[in-house]
């Protein structure tokens, strides 16, 4: 009876000897990723170079969200008559649904399938909406024929249209050759003698883009077979709300 009673009390205090190891044991597990979590996640947000990378990532996205590329074209040919205006004259692109405040960063124009007996006769000017407006080429290619060429205009081109060389294929910067030749383009008011997409920076885009072709020689006519398109880059302006967020 004795023996049984002694049994019974060694085998009581052994477990709860092991009951009270093993909470023993949970509790200092417990503390120790309370501690964990506690020191770790003020590092992460206490730090200032984290948070510098974090705004700058949303200026920049917000940035990029303000900028828009589109392009508008017209695909009706532009016949090039001899010794006057082209058909029609001018041709019309219109554009339309940039947000309200956005204002042109970068104007491209590509002119399709050009087809001409002497390319030195051919001017053309392209104009804005409020009216500013730039040479795309003037008295380029000298006397050679250019047949089915894509000419395109862009200001960061590394090579400006060549004066007495062939027309061949390909990107440009504008040119305007003869500067004391004025160009002659009726019923534009004040045209450009300048050679500048540059010209249209911070203007708005919406409106109606005109293309104005001229052959300032006899004999020779030509066209632009495929008509022509404008690619305008845009960048909306910040309202003020979004203003004072990046002041913050």
């Amino acid at each position: 009876m004795f023996a049984k009673i002694i049994n019974r009390s060694t085998r009581r205090s052994g477990t709860r000897r092991r009951a009270l190891v093993a909470r023993n044991s949970l509790l200092a597990a417990m503390s120790v990723l309370t501690l964990s979590m506690t020191v770790s996640e003020p590092m992460v947000d206490a730090s200032p170079n984290s948070r510098n990378e974090r705004e700058s990532r949303e200026r920049s996205e917000r940035r990029s969200g303000r900028t828009a590329t589109r392009t508008f074209s017209s695909s009706v040919p532009v016949t090039i008559n001899a010794l006057t205006t082209a058909n029609p004259y001018p041709s019309a692109i219109p554009v339309s649904n940039f947000r309200r405040g956005s204002t042109v960063t970068d104007v491209n124009v590509v002119l399709q399938g050009l087809t001409h007996a002497y390319a030195d006769d051919i001017d053309v000017l392209l104009v804005a909406p409020d009216g500013t407006s730039t040479i795309l080429m003037s008295d380029v290619g000298g006397n050679f024929s250019p047949a089915g060429i894509t000419l395109t205009f862009d200001d960061q081109a590394p090579n400006i249209w060549p004066d007495e060389a062939p027309l061949v294929g390909g990107t440009y910067k504008p040119a305007n050759y003869g500067p004391l030749d004025v160009d002659s383009f009726p019923s534009v008011s004040a045209p450009s003698n300048q050679a500048r997409l540059a010209r249209f920076n911070g203007k708005t885009p919406n409106g109606e883009w005109r293309l104005y072709v001229v052959d300032d020689e006899g004999l020779d006519g030509g066209a632009f077979n495929g008509g022509w398109s404008l690619q305008l880059t845009t960048e909306r302006e910040r309202d003020s709300n979004r203003r004072r967020r990046d002041r913050r």
